[in-house]
Formats: structure tokens, C-alpha cells, sequence
């Protein structure tokens, strides 16, 4: 059966175990012409279905989205308010023995009942399925008849139901725009063809006039540009122009959710000024009462607010919020409730084989050989085609670890763009003001995570936190990589580890899980100095470069076999001595004294630098196992650039002592696509050319790579770090979308 203009009221009406299904067809809502006073509503008796089930009564909860009890005494007549969507279960209650009459349904300006002939005992329970919202206060009626048992009339119940439609909507099917079906909006789903709707954390600068401090900050909206990087989220409103004063209309989250997101009140057109408030958040609180206004003419009213996240997953928050709409009855439980939940988007970190987009550097004053430095990378990156920034002595503060003091990385949402955002590292630099003044603006966000009070060490600082390119392991695919970090405790060792606070909260991103190496074995410590990613044409589309003492040593041994043991490597440069190295992270109070000239044959036949290196290769070794097995690759993904390390701590009774590279070190490079910028070797020079240059040429290029090499031996080498960890890159967002993750 069709029907037009009428709705359908489903009733239960139980036996025991029988239960009795009853559609009771009349008007919930939309019948454009009421009937006037003394017009009789005339049912059909064609609209009276009934079916016996056998079915267990089913326990309707007191109170939720979809389901409540009414109470229905015999000589009452309850009013209620309902949402559509709801059911009621009304417990009519009778003396023992009597039965009760289904009334057929009728508006109040009506007063002819109609019998439905149906009949059950005073234990039974009425449910009323309500699918339209009432077009005015009042005017659906269920009416039943109460007889004893010889059938005659002892009394009647009544209830009034004025029917309302409130639902709330989100981008749950993560299109970019708002749904008009709400089925899957309470509950966050992963994968491709998962639901649930995606907030950014709001912390780019939209309003770059006023201050230099990201938006999740400040509880306003920055304008348009600010709304972009917000959630839409609406409550929906249809049925008469008001509801009873007794009801309220709350939007709320949990106090623990409202420290976690802003929501913003959008009141008019446009985002200036009074038409947009502040309603829910850490200052505004966690509750916000709507206003029943809807518009006479079509008996609807929309309320549009803007959603930003304003902190990411940590350890302490799973990344889900969820944002609550109910009806109340004063100050009693709520007579309707339904919610959205939303994740937090991750930060995600890029790996050096995506295309690089912008180079930033440390413009120090000194040593002098830093402004060749920064001249030879600009000739790199312009034949790259991307764009360098250079950070003036003003912005440096006399730092030049770039690497070492930021990240950038990027968070998505559906319906815009990715939004490049710089991860401030927590080792209290020269340069650490410079993401927050130079890199924070519109569409470019930025945010620090540690708890003051916490002591960084050198393994916080972010050479020691790289990503692998996509890899499928054991069938696992991990389509945005894996982060690695190093640390001691990936051998259960006593040491330096990267603190929990930084750890934990690269965990709880959740789509890139992290890989712990092991590299307390070094002095600065980090995992770019033994490795680093370039892109291939052929294999995965990437490979590996790990470095390697025992492929140094083949070389060198190949060149005294071919009778080159008296070239000299590292001619005219100087190091400082052992006892005169300054701290790998400063700048200034060194002297440089020590030649670091020695030719093949030196180096061959020192066996105490032979011996150590044998132990740093193990090293290396153990790392490409756990490398091997957590990225799923096999020796062909690798290729081993030559490399010797040197020992610049005394050792102890309890650790031997730990190592920097003894000439720049050629896998801490900058990877900008296919040009490569590599930190300068000075290896022996064999008919006009250097031999290490040209082995690792020899290994890359056929890759599809271009090799440059870069002088940076007394702008980084001397202070124990290189290329890589002298510059940081913006790079392309991956193509991947993180929700589409199958976790």
C-alpha cells in the first residue's frame, strides 16, 4: 500500500510472547490543509494492518536516540513532546482484568472516535513509531478505551504527541560537504568506504596582523581563510514554531572533549564580527543552549556552526570527540539524544622521496664558509626548481641545525587542501623562535609538544625522527610508511632515548608506527646519521642507503692494491682534536688545530680506527636487520655508501666510546626529487677525481639520480653534523588519504 500525504504509526501490542503489529495510518506532518472544527476524520479500515509474531518482548531503554517510556493511566490524558525517529513505548496502566480498545488516531479539533477493534490486556505496551515532525502543537492523538471483561466501558487514556525534528549532520561520508542521511555519523570508522567525519587542528595564523600565534589559541574565527580550516557541522530543526517552555534544546560534549575542540556559532552570513560566537570550548565551556526558532512559512530552521580541533592525538587522547544533541525536560534526563563523533586528522610526516616543495637554512655568520655553503645549495635548489628560505643571523640566533629543530610535516581533511605544519622540536635552540615567526601563517600551521620541565637530550631533537617511504610488510600495507626514530632501548641497553612525551605522541598518530633503532652508539645520536631514503625508477620506487665502514674499507683496500696507498683524502682540511670539541650543538669556542690530511696506507694500518669501525659497523648491522624486518625490505632495497666513523667521547667502564663521522658523511643528504645534495667526502683523489665521489656516483646514478656535493666541512662537518641536518624541506602531501588506512 502507497502512501501520499499520511504517515504510518507503528504500534506493538503484546500477548504474552505474541506480539501484534498495528500500522495506523494518519497524518504526522505534512497535509498542506488542516480540517476545520467539526470535520471528521474518516480512516479506512484498509489502513489497519495486523500481523501476529512470535517474537520475546523486546526492553525498550528508558531513555536514548531512538527509544523512551511513556506512562498512560487510565482517566489521564499525557501531552508529550517526541522526535521523529523515536519510538515510544506506552505502559498503559489498568486494574487486573480489564482490557483496552485502540482508539484510531484523530486531530484535536475532532471528536468522533473511532474503534479499531482491537483489543489486549491492561499488562500490555503500546509502541508508537513517529517518522514526520507535527505541523502544529498538539495535534496527534492516540486514544484508547478501557473495558472490563464483560466489554463494558469503564474509561479512557489519552495521548497527545506534538512531534519534532532534530537531528544534527557532519560530513560523515567524508565527500567535503555536509549529509543529508545521518546512519553513520556516531561512529568513526577506517578504511575506504569507512564514515565518520575529520577535524583539523586549527593551527595555522589566519590573522598574521595581530599576532604571530596559531588560531586554536585565540577562541575567535579569522575570517573566511579561518572557516576553511574548520568542520561544518549543522542541527537541523522542523515542526511547529515553538516548544513547550519547559523544553531546551542542548548542544554539548563531554568537559573532558570541550578542552580538545572549539565550536563556533554561525549566525548570519559571512564570518566578521557578531555573527559568529564562540559556544563550546576550553573558555566558552562544554554546553550551548539552541533557541526553538524555525520559520513560520516552512516550519524549519538550520543552525550552521564551524568545528576545529585543538590538539592533536597524544597519549592521553585517542583523537575522537564526539559532539552531543539533545532535548530535555528541565532539568531531568534527556527525552532525546543523538551524537556525531569526530577524529583529530594526524600530523603526518613526508619521507625524502616525495617531491620537495621548499628548503629552509640557517644563515649563520660563522664561519665565514657558511655563506658559500648557503650560495652552493641555492644553485642546487634552483636547478631542483624549489624554493629556498634562507633564516637571516636575526631569525637564527646564531643556529644552524635546522634539522635538528623542526619538522614539517602535514594534516588533511576532506573537501581542502593538505596544510603543511611545522613541528617545533624541544631543544631549546637559537632557531627555535624561527617556525612559530617565519614558517606559522595562513595555511601553514605549527605546534610543539613537550611538558616543561622535561630535559631534552640530543635524541629529541629531529634528525632523530625520519619516515620510511610506503612499505608492505608480512601483507601489511603501510601506505604512508613507518616512522624511525633512534634510541638505546631498541637493544634494552641503559642510555639516551628520545623522551616518552615525544614518542608516545608519535604513536597515538597511529598512521605511520614508529620503528625504534639503535643509535646511543653516536654521539649527537640521531638515525640520519647512518641513513636516509632517495626515489629509484625501478625496485618499490625507492632505495635505502645505509652507511658503511666495512665498504670504506674496500675501497681503500682496492686503491693500495692498485697502488694508490700514498693518496692523501682530506687534503688541506683541519679538525679539532678530541679534546677541543665543542659541543655538537653550539657554535662558537672551538679551535681548529688538528690536520685531518692521512693518506690510504695511514688509515689501513690503523688498527685502532679499524677496530672501532668494526664495532660501529655492527652497529649499522643490527639496525639493517631491524630495518629489514619492519620495513619489509630485502638487501636488493639497499645500497651501502662507504663510510668510516670515529670515536669523540672517552669511553667507560660500562659503554665504549661514542662516534661521529670521521669525513662528511655521505648519507646525510639533502634529497630534492632527483638531484641529491651530499655533503663533500674529500676521499682520496685518483687521476683528478675523488674516489669516494665518484663510487657513490657510480651506485646512484643509475637510479636515476644526479649527485652534488656539497662543501660543508667546517659550516657543519666540524660540529659534528651535515647537510641534512643543516636544512629542513616542505614536502608534497602524499596521494594516499589517511582515513582510507585499513587499521
Amino acid at each position: 500500500m502507497r502512501l501520499t500525504l499520511v504517515e504510518s504509526v507503528l504500534l506493538l501490542v503484546w500477548f504474552g510472547n505474541v506480539v501484534l503489529l498495528v500500522f495506523l495510518t494518519f497524518n504526522m506532518a505534512a497535509i498542506p490543509v488542516m480540517p476545520r472544527a467539526g470535520d471528521m476524520v474518516k480512516p479506512s479500515l484498509a489502513s489497519v494492518e495486523l500481523a501476529e509474531v512470535a517474537i520475546p518482548r523486546p526492553v525498550i531503554p528508558e531513555v536514548s536516540g531512538t527509544g523512551r517510556w511513556v506512562i498512560l493511566n487510565m482517566g489521564e490524558t499525557v501531552y508529550e513532546v517526541a522526535i521523529v525517529g523515536q519510538h515510544l513505548s506506552v505502559d498503559i496502566r489498568t486494574e487486573k482484568g480489564h482490557k483496552v480498545s485502540l482508539v484510531t488516531p484523530y486531530y484535536m479539533t475532532n471528536k468522533v472516535n473511532v474503534t479499531s477493534g482491537v483489543l489486549h490486556d491492561g499488562t500490555a505496551a503500546t509502541i508508537v513509531y513517529c517518522r514526520l515532525p507535527s505541523v502544529k502543537a498538539n495535534n496527534e492523538l492516540i486514544a484508547f478505551e478501557i473495558l472490563d471483561d464483560a466489554g463494558r466501558h469503564v474509561g479512557s487514556a489519552t495521548l497527545v504527541l506534538t512531534v519534532y525534528q532534530l537531528s544534527l549532520h557532519v560530513d560523515a561520508d567524508r565527500d567535503g560537504s555536509i549529509d543529508e542521511e545521518t546512519s553513520s555519523k556516531s561512529q568513526w570508522k577506517w578504511g575506504p568506504g569507512g564514515t565518520g567525519a575529520i577535524l583539523l587542528v586549527n593551527n595555522d595564523n589566519d590573522d598574521v596582523t595581530i599576532d604571530k600565534y596559531p588560531d586554536n589559541r585565540n577562541g575567535v574565527v579569522d575570517g573566511e581563510t579561518d572557516l576553511r580550516d574548520m568542520s561544518p557541522m549543522t542541527v537541523r530543526m522542523r515542526g511547529p514554531t515553538a516548544l513547550p517552555k519547559e523544553y531546551v534544546v542542548w548542544l554539548h560534549t563531554s568537559s573532558e572533549d570541550a578542552q580538545r575542540i572549539g565550536i563556533f556559532h554561525l549566525t548570519d552570513e559571512g564570518p566578521s564580527g557578531s555573527n559568529i560566537h564562540h559556544v563550546i570550548g576550553p573558555t566558552a565551556g562544554n554546553m550551548a543552549e539552541l533557541d526553538w526558532k524555525v520559520n513560520p512559512t516552512d516550519n524549519a530552521m538550520t543552525y550552521n556552526f564551524a568545528v576545529e580541533a585543538l590538539q592533536y592525538p597524544d597519549m592521553h587522547f585517542d583523537g575522537e570527540v564526539s559532539v552531543h544533541l539533545s532535548l530535555r525536560k528541565g532539568a531531568g534526563k534527556p527525552l532525546f539524544e543523538e551524537m556525531v563523533v569526530f577524529r583529530v586528522a594526524p600530523w603526518i610526516m613526508t619521507p625524502t622521496t616525495l617531491p620537495t616543495q621548499e628548503v629552509f637554512v640557517s644563515g649563520v655568520v660563522e664561519p665565514e664558509e657558511n655563506a658559500r655553503f648557503v650560495r652552493d645549495l641555492q644553485q642546487l635548489t634552483t636547478r631542483a626548481g624549489v624554493r629556498l628560505t634562507i633564516a637571516a643571523p636575526a631569525q637564527n640566533g646564531g643556529d644552524r641545525w635546522m634539522q635538528n629543530e623542526v619538522e614539517v610535516g602535514y594534516s588533511e581533511a576532506p573537501g581542502r587542501a593538505a596544510m603543511p605544519v611545522a613541528f617545533s622540536s624541544p631543544r631549546y635552540g637559537g632557531l627555535q623562535p624561527f617556525p612559530r615567526r617565519k614558517m606559522l601563517g595562513p595555511d601553514f600551521g605549527y605546534f610543539s609538544h613537550y611538558h616543561l620541565g622535561e630535559e631534552p637530550n640530543s635524541l629529541d631533537s629531529f634528525g632523530n625522527l625520519e619516515v620510511s617511504p610506503p612499505v608492505k610488510v608480512n601483507g601489511v600495507d603501510y601506505p604512508l610508511g613507518r616512522i624511525l626514530v633512534g634510541s638505546s632501548s631498541a637493544r634494552g641497553n641503559p642510555g639516551r632515548r628520545m623522551m616518552d612525551t615525544l614518542l608516545n605522541f608519535l604513536r597515538a598518530q597511529r598512521v605511520q608506527p614508529p620503528v625504534l633503532l639503535y643509535s646511543d652508539w653516536l654521539e649527537v645520536g640521531h638515525v640520519d646519521e647512518f641513513m636516509t631514503f632517495v626515489p629509484a625508477t625501478n625496485g618499490k620506487g625507492f632505495r635505502m642507503l645505509l652507511s658503511s665502514p666495512d665498504a670504506c674499507y674496500r675501497i681503500l683496500e682496492r686503491l693500495r692494491d692498485d697502488g694508490h696507498g700514498d693518496a692523501v683524502l682530506f687534503q688541506g682540511k683541519r679538525r679539532q682534536s678530541k679534546s677541543q670539541l665543542s659541543h655538537w650543538d653550539t657554535s662558537h669556542g672551538f679551535s681548529l688545530k688538528e690536520s685531518a690530511a692521512v693518506t690510504v696506507n695511514n688509515l689501513l694500518e690503523d688498527s685502532s680506527v679499524r677496530k672501532q669501525n668494526a664495532l660501529y659497523q655492527s652497529y649499522i648491522n643490527e639496525n639493517r636487520e631491524i630495518l629489514k624486518k619492519e620495513l619489509g625490505l630485502t638487501e636488493e632495497d639497499i645500497v651501502d655508501l662507504p663510510q668510516l666513523y670515529r670515536e669523540v667521547t672517552e669511553p667507560n667502564a660500562d659503554t665504549p666510546g661514542r662516534a661521529a663521522a670521521a669525513f662528511p658523511n655521505l648519507v646525510n643528504m639533502l634529497v630534492l626529487g632527483k638531484f641529491l645534495g651530499i655533503p663533500k667526502p674529500f676521499g682520496p683523489i685518483i687521476n683528478g677525481a675523488c674516489a669516494f665521489e665518484q663510487h657513490v656516483t657510480s651506485l646512484l646514478e643509475p637510479l636515476g639520480l644526479t649527485c652534488d656535493f656539497l662543501d660543508d666541512w667546517y659550516s657543519y662537518h666540524v660540529f659534528l653534523g651535515e647537510v641534512h641536518c643543516g636544512t629542513q624541506t616542505r614536502r608534497q602531501p602524499f596521494a594516499f588519504k589517511w582515513w582510507e588506512m585499513a587499521i
